[in-house]
């Protein structure tokens, strides 16, 4: 759940100064000779090095910082080629294209010159690098999703590989994820040889960070995203221009979304008329009226974006504006299908109609529509009716008849290659016993797609060893990497102790700080309560028990059992807050009423204590008994000491001996002791134990003290 903006507000400042901090920590880069030495190999021998090492050594190489510059200086150079100032064979084609050695046109260009000039060898030099850099971001991912977006380094290097790849770009927009934290750049383009319309995302938010100086991936935490790339941009471009709209829009400041939209209009933007269409139909334009909002969509299919047509037809269909036509309606449908995927036009019809955000939802035409695109296997739409069937499972789970439905109709969307069905069926299969393989084969699908839910999935089974797979936590670390680069906030809680904890990593607890702080974002608690602990406790930051209390308070009052027991624990001891007795308990109390059993400890101690303001034998024994029913090693000890010594209770030895000996089998060492006291009939062990369970009045530890005592009495 995303987190509610007031929260927000209030976790904001805390993060902003750990993405500086980060910005400020970052090494400065090296220098070229590491990438160009791996190019020079790959030029020779291109199955001699991974993509992954060379895309890693450019990213780390100060080729990053100088890429504006290496364009600009080919783009000057290639002028000259053109005037015929100087001929593209007297050019130093190493020199031109080591300047930046991911960029794909002057690759190109060094090929096509070297290549009529005869000088086949060193045409194949360039082309090996060509060949190894494109089919090294092609073959790890489909660009479909942000989640499986191709990774480039600059906008330029995408716009070049989509010219290379045959496509016409029609524009492009940038998209974010997790409150501004991921950055996306997203192409409408139309295949040349096809004329068929598709959207293909691409990430460069490595690259940025290099850019940036700061620690990849925690740059959006000071909204650097937005403030140091957006922002300065959007002067001079229109996909940043509309950024800034789409940013006023979400902040319900639509007057100047729409100035934004208008000005990226006019600076080439063809998908800013849907947004200030949206906004229009919306009735939150102060520009349009409710019948002028057809024509910012038509204006956008005329452009070349083929999905505005479904606009169209939804607006006709219910005559939003305009009069209604549902002729019209069916006409747009049908020009739409001939640039997009089966059933996409008939899909995305059925969403809007599912919807209220423009008009009353229509389910019985949604219905129509969606059983339209599902007839002609699209695969979201098959997934959409599948979850429609489980839905139906939900409110009737003891309907056989829905539960085959949903079995027909999830595993043939999975079979579509749909990411998110593959990970719902592989939940399905997973959880029986007797398909198990099935069901890890469909999860490493979904994973491989990079769906983040079925990687932080896999990551699950590695770590704990679920479904009798071999434990491994540098696999779960990895797998949760790549869940929590794709924004899952689980994941990125699990990043955090990974790295506060040393697990498959060093420690390193100003990253898993910064991994806590992403996931704060999204509203996860657990996070949110981490944060608080890391600045009580100095973990990655400076101690600060304002700060802690501060975020320690969002998430208990979210319902946060542990920031409830936590923020108690300051207020009891007066840490950045007035201490106040009452408030701690009463905190601590909404704590263990909520299960948490540390709370429940923390309110028997102080109860049971005669000098506690708050001395209460028989609230103490209420909530020792709590712990105990929760089988708490401290509160079966505790309860045990109450029957042992008859606070609040009658005498009862035996139970008392029963509670120790409960304890101490699950490691409670004083129960242990007191356990051994209980059955020795040695006199001088007795004293012993006696005297050393009093304050200073041995100094053994609970170890060297059972090792004295007679192996016969020791349990």
């Amino acid at each position: 759940m995303p987190i509610p903006q007031p929260m927000k507000r209030a976790v904001l400042p805390f993060l902003s100064s750990l993405a500086i901090a980060c910005a400020t920590s970052a090494p400065q880069p090296p220098n070229d000779n590491k990438v160009r030495a791996l190019a020079e190999q790959v030029a020779a021998a291109p199955d001699s090095v991974t993509f992954a090492q060379f895309w890693n050594a450019y990213l780390d190489s100060a080729q990053v910082l100088e890429t504006v510059a290496a364009q600009q200086r080919y783009a000057q150079t290639m002028s000259e080629v053109e005037s015929g100032q100087i001929a593209c064979t007297d050019l130093d084609w190493d020199r031109l294209t080591g300047d930046n050695l991911v960029a794909l046109m002057p690759r190109v260009a060094a090929v096509e010159c070297l290549e009529s000039a005869g000088r086949s060898q060193e045409a194949a030099h360039h082309q090996n690098l060509f060949n190894f850099v494109v089919s090294g971001i092609l073959s790890q991912s489909s660009g479909e999703a942000f989640y499986n977006a191709y990774e480039i380094a600059s906008w330029a290097d995408a716009e070049e590989l989509l010219n290379l790849s045959g496509y016409e770009i029609i524009d492009s927009k940038f998209e974010f994820q997790a409150s501004r934290n991921g950055l996306y750049r997203v192409y409408n383009v139309r295949a040349r040889d096809s004329g068929q319309f598709s959207r293909i995302y691409f990430d460069n938010s490595r690259f940025l960070h290099r850019v940036l100086n700061g620690q990849y991936p925690f740059a959006g935490l000071s909204d650097a995203y937005f403030t140091s790339i957006i922002q300065p941009l959007a002067e001079t471009d229109f996909a940043a221009r509309h950024a800034e709209g789409i940013v006023h829009q979400a902040s319900g400041n639509y007057g100047e979304a729409e100035i934004a939209y208008l000005d990226a209009i006019a600076m080439g933007s063809v998908s800013a008329n849907i947004d200030l269409g949206n906004i229009c139909l919306e009735s939150h334009s102060s520009k349009f009226t409710r019948s002028e909002c057809a024509q910012l969509f038509v204006t956008a299919s005329e452009l070349g974006i083929e999905d505005a047509k479904v606009t169209l037809a939804y607006i006709s269909l219910l005559g939003l504006g305009i009069e209604a036509d549902p002729g019209l309606a069916q006409q747009l449908l049908d020009s739409a299908a001939a640039s997009l995927p089966p059933g996409e036009p008939e899909y995305k019809l059925a969403i809007l109609l599912s919807s209220n955000r423009f008009a009353e939802p229509r389910p019985d035409l949604a219905k129509t529509y969606l059983q339209s695109a599902v007839t002609s296997k699209h695969p979201k739409a098959l997934y959409l009716h599948a979850m429609a069937a489980l839905e139906a499972i939900r409110k009737d789970s003891n309907n056989k008849e829905n539960q085959e439905q949903f079995i027909r109709r999830i595993k043939k969307a999975a079979r579509a290659g749909y990411a998110p069905a593959q990970f719902v069926y592989a939940r399905y299969l997973l959880e029986g016993e007797e398909e198990i393989e099935a069901g890890l084969a469909e999860l490493d699908k979904a994973a491989t797609a990079g769906y983040p839910a079925a990687l932080y999935e896999r990551g699950t089974i590695a770590e704990w060893g679920r479904y009798s797979q071999p434990k491994s936590a540098i696999k779960a670390f990895f797998d949760y990497q790549a869940a929590g680069l794709r924004w899952h906030a689980e994941a990125q809680f699990a990043l955090g102790h990974f790295n506060d904890k040393g697990k498959a990593v060093e420690v390193d607890r100003f990253i898993a700080y910064g991994w806590f702080s992403l996931c704060a974002e999204a509203g996860h608690l657990g996070c949110i309560n981490n944060l608080g602990y890391a600045n009580a406790n100095g973990r990655g930051v400076p101690r600060d028990y304002v700060r802690a209390a501060e975020l320690y308070r969002l998430a208990s009052e979210r319902g946060d059992r542990q920031a409830a027991n936590n923020l108690g624990q300051l207020y009891e001891r007066g840490l950045g807050v007035d201490k106040d007795l009452t408030r701690a308990i009463e905190l601590y109390t909404t704590a263990a009423e909520g299960g948490w059993v540390e709370s429940m400890n923390t309110l028997g101690s102080l109860h049971l204590k005669t000098s506690s303001p708050v001395h209460d034998y028989g609230k103490a024994l209420h909530w020792f008994e709590q712990s105990a029913k929760q089988n708490s090693a401290e509160g079966l000890f505790q309860l045990g000491r109450m029957y042992e010594q008859g606070l609040g209770v009658a005498a009862d030895t035996a139970r008392a001996k029963a509670l120790f000996l409960e304890a101490s089998e699950q490691g409670h060492q004083l129960a242990k002791m007191k356990f051994t006291e209980s059955v020795t009939t040695d006199t001088e062990t007795k004293t012993l134990l006696f005297e050393c369970q009093q304050p200073g009045g041995c100094d053994l530890t609970v170890e060297e003290i059972l090792e004295q005592l007679p192996a016969r009495i020791v349990h």
